[in-house]
């Protein structure tokens, strides 16, 4: 499972400055600090640790061809290196997705994840809190550079009666404002999964719709798979390949199981003669039992991540992490298919359904709009 992107600055993936600043970082911070003068205390201070966050990510990358070329960087971290340019090489030639200079550098964070997000939905409500930022519009998570931030938002969400989720995020988007650099967060992950990571995330940079993160998420998960797979079969990787499908596939399982719990909750809260406590009571068993059919899935066998989502208690806010990546998926391969494989006839698809509404997009999919 991807996880979800952090900032509310540009969607996505955190890159970092190299020793000069250009000028969309200096128009980026000149309109933040103008926002903070316009908003609430609570706002402004958000988007202070917003703007300080980047600016730290930014002032600490160090060009890739530099750390090649120097005899004392670590061989371990060479190697992924190497690895990289290879990935943004591929991205740019095979998929048509633009690298331009995005993860040309590298920037150790020293940290386990670059960003913490948070995420909430109502109690009686499968629909995820939203908040609205400039350009970006509405997306459904709120991104802290310090855990513990996301965790004090987390925290007044719920003294509000939202149910919360915090989680970790090892990689986000600028959607091109900043030249995105690796980082120590996922530089490491095993190559299909390193692979699938960077071309989920240069694919926020090829198409973006503003106010819409289930579209954008979902696009970028069928893209970012699809890469990868074309990537080992150019390479031959045959065995990688086959163990990729399959933790695809799982992957889909355990999302189709959250999907239709979720599915059968939207059912019940549309029932008006329920009463909050039987809906509540309706609401845990179900949640109860998507724990125990994750944990003992067949499909999952031998996978420890789901059945260790399981263990956690589950709430909506937790279900739509889940949703928002991999609902559309299915449809998005489907659209792929019908363009017989062609990625640019597929992203010109894509890109023409920017005029639309979210309910009009849906239906171009083929799915419901919830």
């Amino acid at each position: 499972m991807k996880p979800i992107p952090p900032l509310p600055t540009v969607e996505g993936d955190v890159r970092r400055p190299g020793p000069q600043r250009t000028p969309n970082l200096l128009n980026y911070l000149s309109a933040a600090l103008l926002a903070l003068t316009l908003t609430s205390c609570s706002t402004a201070q958000f988007y202070h640790q917003a703007v300080a966050g980047q600016v730290q990510i930014l002032a600490g990358r160090k060009p890739v061809a530099t750390l090649l070329a120097d005899p004392h960087t670590e061989p371990r971290l060479r190697d992924r290196l190497k690895l990289t340019q290879d990935l943004r090489a591929f991205a740019e030639k095979e998929l048509g997705l633009p690298s331009g200079k995005a993860y040309a550098t590298y920037t150790d964070l020293h940290r386990p994840h670059v960003a913490w997000v948070v995420v909430a939905a109502p109690e009686f409500s499968t629909r995820p809190y939203q908040w609205h930022y400039p350009i970006l519009g509405k997306l459904d998570y709120r991104g802290y550079f310090k855990e513990a931030d996301a965790k004090e938002c987390a925290r007044s969400l719920k003294a509000r009666g939202l149910e919360t989720a915090v989680g970790g995020v090892d990689a986000y988007s600028s959607l091109g404002y900043f030249n995105d650099p690796l980082l120590n967060t996922f530089i490491h992950d095993p190559d299909p999964d390193l692979a699938e990571l960077l071309f989920h995330e240069l694919t926020h940079r090829k198409v973006f719709l503003s106010g819409d993160t289930e579209f954008n998420e979902a696009f970028a998960t069928a893209t970012g798979q699809e890469g990868a797979r074309r990537w080992l079969r150019s390479r031959q990787r045959w065995d990688d390949l086959r163990k990729y499908e399959k933790s695809c596939s799982q992957e889909q399982y355990f999302a189709e199981a959250v999907l239709e719990t979720k599915r059968q909750l939207e059912e019940i809260y549309q029932q008006p003669l329920l009463s909050k406590s039987v809906m509540r009571q309706r609401k845990q068993a179900l949640l109860k039992a998507l724990g125990n059919t994750i944990r003992h899935m067949p499909e999952l066998a031998g996978h420890k991540g789901y059945p260790k989502w399981a263990t956690q208690p589950i709430n909506h806010a937790r279900m739509n992490t889940v949703s928002a990546y991999h609902r559309l998926v299915p449809a998005f391969q489907q659209l792929l298919a019908t363009c017989h494989g062609d990625l640019a006839r597929f992203y010109e698809k894509i890109a023409a359904m920017k005029s639309l509404s979210q309910a009009e997009r849906r239906g171009a999919l083929g799915v419901p709009h919830q």
